[in-house]
């Protein structure tokens, strides 16, 4: 289907807005995560026995342990900021995941058609129709001058913006886009007669 531009941008912004929030936060998750994995794994199981209520509490000697073997990073947090902030960070990847997600639906709606060939064919048919004024620009000179009218002052003053379209020809064939294989392209009607200029 068709995909306007525009609704990438919704996504394509809520993705690199939030990853500035993201990059702030990243840090701190990282620390405590390096700091958790990095425990020694008998306290991870203490612990864990100690959440699921299986262990009811530390008794004195284990407590003493514990703080002697836990890193100070760890003990020195402050529980509910970082709390606080792991959960705002989780909420960024959520939203950011959901963000991406919607991005790729686009994309696939679109088909990765994102309208280039609308633009290069408007812009071969901008080509043409430069062309065919360009020559029905020189027969309408010709016959001017059949008139007995004097049309250099006319040549003269053309003469600069032929150079600049000239120059404005630089740009090489599209290698991803044929006009003879646009199928959106329609033909020229054979049957039509040209009108030629009267003279």
């Amino acid at each position: 289907g068709k995909v306007e531009a525009k609704e990438f941008l919704e996504p394509c912004k809520a993705i690199a807005t939030l990853q500035i929030a993201r990059d702030v936060r990243t840090s701190t998750a990282v620390e405590i995560s390096t700091a958790l994995a990095n425990l020694p794994t008998d306290i991870q199981e203490t612990c864990k026995e100690l959440d699921s209520g299986t262990l009811p509490e530390l008794d004195a000697a284990q407590t003493n342990d514990f703080s002697i073997r836990i890193p100070s990073n760890l003990l020195d947090l402050d529980i509910d900021d970082e709390t606080s902030t792991l959960h705002t960070f989780q909420d960024i990847v959520q939203r950011q995941q959901k963000a991406r997600e919607k991005l790729i639906q686009l994309l696939v709606k679109s088909r990765c058609q994102f309208g280039a060939n609308d633009a290069a064919r408007a812009f071969y048919s901008t080509e043409g129709l430069a062309d065919k004024l360009q020559k029905r620009k020189q027969l309408l000179s010709d016959a001017l001058e059949l008139e007995g009218l004097d049309t250099s002052q006319i040549v003269d003053n053309n003469s600069g913006s032929n150079k600049k379209r000239d120059q404005g020809q630089d740009l090489e064939p599209f290698s991803w886009y044929t006009p003879e294989e646009d199928k959106e392209v329609t033909a020229p009607d054979s049957k039509k007669q040209r009108t030629s200029p009267v003279v």
